[in-house]
């Protein structure tokens, strides 16, 4: 079992989120809540169920909380989730099979059909609770789970011959157990004590006058009937035979919900309500047709709640009106993050997603930005702009500017200003150009801002693949004559001090190097593997990461490992040395190749020149010179949401790394910022003062660049020595023995860039 911060201490958890005091070494994890598929109402509150968390609306005063991974779920995708009143327990199950409980108190994982190797389609279609178990409903039987005594129960397998069979639904009434399955309505006698037997099922048919053959896929008790969506129509079973009222509207079902002794039909646009003689009581269309009604819910008090799966929690108050009001946690609008750019603290992720050689997903996503605690999306359901872009798969900011570059896989590029749109880039006025053989599709995969302030991009698969916009404003293209085969494919550009582009060929063991030649003409090469060629590792079948650090150099990530080019200054020169060197890394005995094993994705650096390398298994954090292993987090060890990661992000104010994965996004605060050419006059240290019940690390900002740091008392005896990482030094608050330290007011004293010591801040300690 796993303790959560039970329910009521959500709140505490939200305002440590809001005020962003994120301590060193902490995690916070950046939901997407608005996917909203289902709603119930507990002893306490109402609980919402998204697609990616579960958060809690509590209707007396407004307020939200939320419930996340870090807090103490197992997974992140959710299928389906269902309520148990008898013990106040919300049952979520996961997309890969998992479960998790959740009671007032505690989170229960159920991972049985998780770890069991089952021959058969392996997913949860829905959860029914009867007479407090759960009856877990899967692709291959029906799983039962008692929630008091927190034990599987038994297994129905309810096929011929006990043989696999999806179910649906199962529903009790009059005594009988229902299964809606792809056999049709199964119906059994609830006392039967061996109801594991296949035998003790009978199907329905001609005699119920149930459709022959058809599959039911949707079913529900209410006020003594059984409701079935079947073969496209909602059915009625009235204890001996099935009928097709006509005062139900046909118009296709999503759910059958009962509530109330009500029977709620849920389709896309909507709900209608009937009461127990099959009268409509209320209709509900979503505002413009929007196809986002996923469930809906009345609570004690006769309000009608619905799970929108783009606003979140919705309320009715009345037929055909727009909803009332919407509540949904502030997040990113959905999980999707493939490329991340950090700016003045300002974090933009670019939400698209590539297919193989870079061919269109259709994500319409559109692009998320974080800046001061607050998520804001932009894409086509609240832009026009956004309306007719697919797949955004790169951002970039211009750091002279105030413009940002998004790039979409499909129609070119964006630019924004003061998170206003002001054109869009394509064939009519720039130089990018269609990928071959597909009319009106202009890929953007890479964006790189140089220091003349020209943005360079990667048009992937186009006749001249790589496009510049000039500081005036004119476009030019260039087509590398020898460097590509039959598809010229380019991906990521890294701009390095010397202003030599670093481009990703991908698909391909290789890089293009090029830098503009003082006659208008470019000088360029292809590194590949092979001494005297680039030296790329030799296993290797695709470069992913191209980073230079803060010496100059640049590390290249490959999937086989990681190199470096120490002197990427000669890399363009002829007759000089041009290949890269392997890291060696010294575990005892043994001399490794750094990372040789993994898919090394994304490589950043931190304001103390280390490095976080993302791959296919999680992330690392090593040392300058990447000799040293300093963290390794997956989702075992971390509340990191999955164990690929697409990018990293640093914001070098305040060491916070943002992780893009493919269940979400993710942040550490680490313990390295950016380091400064002196002191700052305001020094930050957080927290201070420090009171009797903190246990965690003392971070001081705003030093010089790896400054030496001393911590004295009033009287200056020193207790405590070390050295900043990058810009930010790190005390536990404990003197040279290992005991903390007493009362009293600390000072820190820091070198300077001239090595000269100062006194930079107080420290107040309260015991």
């Amino acid at each position: 079992m796993k303790k959560l911060f039970a329910f009521i201490l959500f709140t505490i958890s939200a305002l440590i989120v809001r005020s962003q005091s994120l301590s060193i070494g902490a995690w916070q994890t950046h939901m997407a809540y608005s996917q909203a598929i289902d709603v119930f109402e507990t002893n306490s509150h109402l609980v919402v169920a998204s697609n990616y968390g579960v958060f809690t609306f509590n209707p007396k005063d407004s307020t939200l909380d939320v419930l996340s991974k870090l807090d103490g779920l197992s997974e992140v995708e959710i299928a389906c989730a269902a309520y148990d009143p008898q013990n106040d327990a919300v049952i979520i199950g996961y997309a890969n099979t998992n479960i998790d409980i959740i009671k007032p108190n505690s989170i229960i994982n159920v991972n049985d059909i998780l770890k069991k190797s089952i021959v058969g389609l392996k997913v949860i279609n829905s959860i029914n609770v009867i007479d407090g178990i759960a009856y877990i409903n899967c692709g291959f039987a029906t799983v039962l789970y008692d929630i008091a005594k927190q034990e599987v129960k038994d297994t129905y397998y309810l096929g011929n011959n006990g043989s696999n069979l999806a179910v649906y639904n199962v529903a009790k009434l009059n005594g009988q157990i229902y299964a809606a399955t792809d056999s049709g309505i199964l119906v059994a006698d609830y006392s039967n004590q061996n109801l594991a037997n296949y035998q003790n099922w009978r199907k329905h048919g001609v005699s119920e006058q149930y459709p022959i053959g058809k599959a039911a896929k949707l079913m529900a008790e209410f006020a003594g009937k059984l409701a079935a969506y079947v073969d496209g129509k909602t059915y009625i079973f009235n204890g001996q035979q099935w009928e097709m009222p006509s005062v139900i509207y046909q118009g296709g079902a999503k759910r059958l919900m009962s509530d109330a002794n009500h029977l709620l039909i849920v389709n896309e646009i909507g709900v209608t309500v009937y009461d127990a003689n099959l009268n409509p009581t209320d209709i509900f269309t979503s505002p413009n047709y929007v196809p986002s009604v996923r469930a809906a819910r009345y609570d004690k008090s006769g309000q009608l709640w619905i799970a929108d799966f783009y606003k979140g929690l919705a309320k009715y108050d009345g037929v055909n009106k727009p909803y009332a009001a919407t509540y949904v946690p502030n997040g990113p609008y959905n999980v999707s993050a493939r490329r991340l750019a950090i700016k003045n603290g300002k974090l933009i992720v670019a939400s698209g997603s590539v297919g193989d050689n870079y061919t269109n997903k259709f994500i319409r996503n559109g692009i998320y930005t974080y800046d001061k605690g607050i998520w804001r999306n932009y894409n086509y359901l609240n832009s026009s702009v956004m309306d007719s872009f697919y797949d955004f798969t790169s951002v970039v900011f211009d750091n002279k500017t105030n413009k940002e570059y998004y790039g979409t896989l499909w129609k070119g590029l964006l630019e924004f200003e003061n998170n206003e749109f002001v054109k869009n880039y394509s064939y009519h006025n720039s130089t990018l150009g269609e990928a071959l053989g597909n009319d009106g599709q202009y890929r953007v995969s890479g964006m790189a801002v140089d220091s003349k302030n020209q943005l360079w991009v990667a048009n992937h698969w186009a006749e001249k693949p790589i496009s510049v916009k000039k500081a005036n404003g004119t476009w030019q293209n260039y087509e590398f004559p020898g460097v590509f085969g039959e598809y010229k494919y380019v991906a990521d550009i890294t701009i390095d001090r010397n202003d030599q582009k670093w481009v990703v060929i991908p698909g391909s063991n290789a890089i293009l190097v090029f830098k503009e030649g003082t006659n208008g003409k470019v000088v360029y090469k292809k590194l590949t593997a092979g001494e005297g060629s680039g030296n790329l590792p030799k296993d290797a079948t695709e470069v992913f990461a191209i980073t230079e650090d803060l010496d100059g150099r640049i590390w290249v990530g490959t999937n086989s490992g990681v190199v470096v080019f120490y002197n990427p200054s000669a890399v363009l020169q002829f007759g000089a040395d041009i290949d890269a060197q392997p890291v060696q890394v010294v575990d005892g005995e043994f001399v490794q190749l750094l990372l040789a094993s993994e898919t090394v994705t994304c490589i950043k650096v931190d304001g103390a020149n280390r490095k976080w390398m993302g791959t296919k298994n999680g992330a690392w954090l090593f040392s300058e010179d990447g000799t040293k292993q300093i963290h390794y987090f997956n989702t075992g060890n971390s509340p990191l949401l999955a164990n690929k990661i697409n990018d990293i992000a640093i914001n070098s104010e305040n060491g916070i790394v943002y992780f893009a994965t493919d269940n979400g996004i993710v942040s550490y605060r680490s313990d390295a910022t950016k380091g400064y050419d002196a002191n700052l006059d305001q020094v930050k240290v957080f927290p201070n003062p420090v009171k009797e019940n903190y246990a965690g690390v003392i971070a001081i900002q705003g030093l010089v660049n790896n400054a030496e740091v001393k911590i004295t008392d009033i009287n200056g005896k020193m207790v405590f020595r070390t050295f900043a990482n990058g810009g930010q030094a790190n005390w536990d608050g404990k003197n040279f023995s290992g005991e903390k330290v007493n009362t009293g007011v600390y000072l820190v004293l820091a070198t300077d860039d001239l090595g000269v010591e100062t006194m930079v801040k107080k420290i107040l300690f309260v015991h």
